[in-house]
């Protein structure tokens, strides 16, 4: 049987603000099916979107046609449609249990109709008035080429915003996830690039961003030229730390960035070719990019394992020749069940 969505864990995702529970039962709903994936690509399209004026659309005759296709029970009372929601609650009911039709109404429920019934129309207001916004599927490496002729490659599950057409005083777009950047030089207009809570600088140069939302933390990698690195909410007079040339440098959750320092350029480049190298980097880390790469959720039983550090290289293999590494590294076992994993002891 196919695992069941539970909306409010869907929302909290959505939101940024799922815990790692919600997150592993969002994934498996996900990776379910390939429909399931395109459902959830679109929602969360629609739900970066800026706000703007929806047409009237059939909120309750939508909702209950999403909520069916979904497998979610859902019943009505006086017209207006309800869910089940049998997963247990992180908080006690009505503190914090927000239903789709009340968090953000308009919009959750424009989304849902329109998800319905006018994909289309989805796709050129997700184009519009002058904005574009690219979620990369799973197990997909994508690049883009910008207004200004700069380029760039997105990792798998990276979302990237950006203008069809630059300014004329700055060229800024915003990252969710993992890109390698080759921008124009254009000293008139400094290129932006909003990360997390990160704001990064730059004239013209090459330089990899990491910028996962999860993990709250961004780190930067300067393979040509210089790029400065500075919290968002500091005034623009206040410079950034300056990374140049073969440095990293990382703001932390909060909000602190560390010293310039050198670092194997290569090394940090090798997922351009889906080969990435962890140093000392949690468990879970690696398996959230295993999860992109392969198009499957997995799972941790026991969860004081997911900040084991390791060391660990994974190449451009099959998935079970990397999970076997994993398994060898960590002295778990794991099984599959279609498309979820689970390691145990």
């Amino acid at each position: 049987m196919k695992p069941r969505l539970d909306w409010e864990s869907l929302l909290h995702v959505l939101e940024g603000k799922a815990d790692r529970d919600e997150m592993n039962r969002v994934k498996a709903w996900i990776a379910s099916s390939r429909e399931h994936e395109k459902e959830f690509d679109l929602l969360q399209s629609a739900w970066n979107t800026p706000e703007f004026p929806f047409p009237k659309p059939d909120i309750e005759g939508a909702l209950e046609k999403v909520m069916e296709r979904a497998q979610v029970g859902s019943q009505t009372k006086n017209g207006v449609a309800s869910r089940k929601m049998p997963l247990r609650r992180a908080h006690p009911a009505g503190r914090h249990s927000r239903t789709v039709l009340s968090m953000r109404p308009v919009r959750i429920a424009a989304v849902i109709a329109f998800a319905v019934a006018a994909p289309l129309l989805i796709l050129k207001i997700l184009h519009g008035p002058g904005k574009i916004h690219v979620q990369i599927d799973h197990g997909e490496i994508q690049q883009i080429i910008l207004d200004d002729g700069s380029r760039l490659t997105l990792d798998a599950g990276s979302t990237f915003t950006y203008p069809g057409k630059f300014s004329r005083t700055d060229r800024r777009v915003s990252l969710d996830g993992e890109a390698y950047f080759e921008i124009a030089p254009d000293p008139e207009r400094p290129f932006m690039v909003h990360a997390n809570a990160s704001l990064i600088t730059v004239l013209g140069t090459e330089f990899n961003v990491r910028s996962w939302r999860q993990y709250e933390k961004v780190q930067i990698v300067v393979a040509k030229g210089s790029v400065s690195i500075r919290h968002s909410e500091q005034k623009p007079g206040v410079p950034g730390v300056i990374v140049r040339t073969g440095q990293v440098s990382t703001m932390r959750r909060d909000g602190s960035i560390t010293p310039p320092d050198t670092v194997n350029v290569a090394q940090v480049l090798a997922w351009l070719r889906q080969e990435k190298v962890f140093q000392s980097t949690p468990f879970r880390e690696v398996l959230d990019q295993l999860e992109r790469w392969y198009r499957v959720s997995i799972t941790l039983t026991d969860t004081t394992h997911a900040s084991q550090r390791l060391n660990v290289t994974i190449e451009k293999k099959s998935l079970d020749e990397n999970l076997d590494m994993l398994a060898l590294v960590t002295g778990l076992a794991y099984r599959a069940e279609g498309n979820q994993i689970i390691f145990q002891h």
